[in-house]
């Protein structure tokens, strides 16, 4: 009864009208995505999980949320008038939130929703999409004795024209004493794992584990309300099993916070394998290195089952490659012009940050950082189907002040935004 009195008061508070009607999108020539970490966005209710500042004890308030979710809006609104075709969110608390978002936007509701998180986190990762989902899963991580990884939320969308494939992540921070690299590589295995499995070059067994795997103790929580979509839940859909033979397979986006900038390896000293890994001689030499050093790791533990590395080239036939291929990370190509030849082609990525006039997303200690991303995958360059269009950063207000720095949410004053910027990536489509 409380939620439905709080979402009835976001209904009546809430002045919210962000355009064109959202209705199951039609199919069209073009796509728009929004990628956005919305810096803790905890409801009104105090359940235990909540960080320090959003207790109770500290002042935080149902008006304060209802006050938040109305800025979000708002934002969002003087941004893109006609709002993103994908809304893609991190850090946000649980599924009532997203179904609040959704709800300011009245008769202009997106259809389509999906939220996850592990089940003793304090925040997770959510969707609104005007495209059906015709698959959704999540996929976990673990390690031995260790915490539990985020979730990667995999949704595949019917577009109208071919399915569009999206990963949205929130990768481990940077933050602790102990290495945490590691465990983004762990995220990044998922991911490089999942698409083998999309493209038909391994068998599908499901929930990836990390190298040392233990016992899966969370559970993933992907409920929707009453009203949401739920043939969406189905294990295989017939859209991937239809393009397993074919080498492109479709559009794929790896969007969300990664925790990782793009040229980690650069910022890194490239002295250090990292999980967003360049095509560069020097990181080949290091991998090549690493490799044997480290001979023990020559299998990825899945389930039990030990699979040989496969060391495909990024070279063409007949050519000496300059490293082989981690299991645990995701090449970025230092181009968006793909090769027709190349032998790791649906396997690399391209990040328009290396391109772009956009300082970053995320200022920290007096620097700007790309650890937002939205990773293209090679299938989105090669001339046909959906292609990459363009890319960018929300650089006005109320994002940025007046030295144009990301306006923190302060959740004792009730001002502010968000520590990240949120990214737009538009796809055109190409007959």
């Amino acid at each position: 009864m409380a939620f439905v009195c709080l979402w009835i008061c976001c209904f009546v508070l809430l002045s919210c009208d962000i355009g064109q009607n959202f209705q199951t999108k039609q199919p069209q020539e073009q796509l728009t995505l929004v990628t956005w970490n919305l810096q803790a966005l905890f409801d009104g209710s105090e359940t235990g999980t909540e960080y320090a500042d959003y207790r109770h004890s500290k002042g935080w308030t149902p008006e304060k949320y209802l006050e938040r979710i109305s800025q979000i809006q708002e934002a969002l609104a003087g941004w893109l008038p006609q709002g993103p075709d994908i809304l893609a969110l991190e850090e946000i608390e649980n599924k009532e939130i997203l179904e609040a978002l959704n709800g300011c936007f009245k008769e202009k509701a997106y259809p389509y929703a999906v939220f996850s998180k592990n089940a003793d986190a304090a925040l997770g990762i959510g969707v609104l999409s005007r495209y059906r989902i015709i698959d959704q899963r999540s996929h976990f991580g673990y390690r031995q004795g260790g915490e539990g990884q985020r979730p990667i939320l995999e949704l595949m969308l019917d577009t109208g024209k071919e399915p569009l494939v999206v990963f949205v992540c929130h990768w481990k921070s940077k933050k602790g004493k102990d290495d945490t690299e590691r465990f983004r590589r762990d995220s990044a295995a998922i991911i490089q794992r999942r698409i083998r499995e999309l493209l038909g070059t391994i068998d599908n067994h499901g929930l990836i584990q990390s190298p040392a795997a233990g016992t899966v103790k969370n559970k993933e929580d992907t409920g929707l309300k009453q009203g949401y979509p739920q043939e969406n839940q189905n294990r295989e859909s017939e859209a991937i099993a239809g393009r397993r033979d074919d080498p492109s397979l479709g559009a794929i986006l790896v969007v969300g916070d990664l925790n990782e900038n793009y040229d980690e390896f650069e910022r890194q000293g490239k002295t250090r394998i990292t999980a967003l890994l360049p095509t560069t001689e020097e990181a080949g030499r290091l991998v090549q290195l690493q490799q044997r050093k480290k001979e023990r790791r020559s299998s990825f533990n899945l389930r039990g089952g030990d699979y040989p590395l496969e060391g495909p080239s990024l070279k063409g036939p007949g050519e000496a490659p300059p490293f082989f291929w981690p299991e645990d990370v995701l090449l970025l190509r230092d181009s968006f012009q793909i090769s027709q030849d190349e032998t790791l082609r649906g396997l690399t990525f391209y990040s328009p940050w290396q391109e772009s006039p956009f300082a970053g997303s995320y200022w920290y200690k007096e620097a700007w950082e790309t650890i937002d991303h939205v990773l293209l995958h090679s299938s989105l360059g090669d001339g046909k189907g959906w292609e990459f269009a363009s890319f960018g950063v929300a650089q006005q207000a109320p994002f940025v002040n007046e030295e144009g720095y990301p306006v923190v949410y302060n959740p004792r004053t009730g001002t502010g935004v968000s520590d990240h910027l949120p990214l737009l990536v538009v796809l055109k489509y190409v007959e």
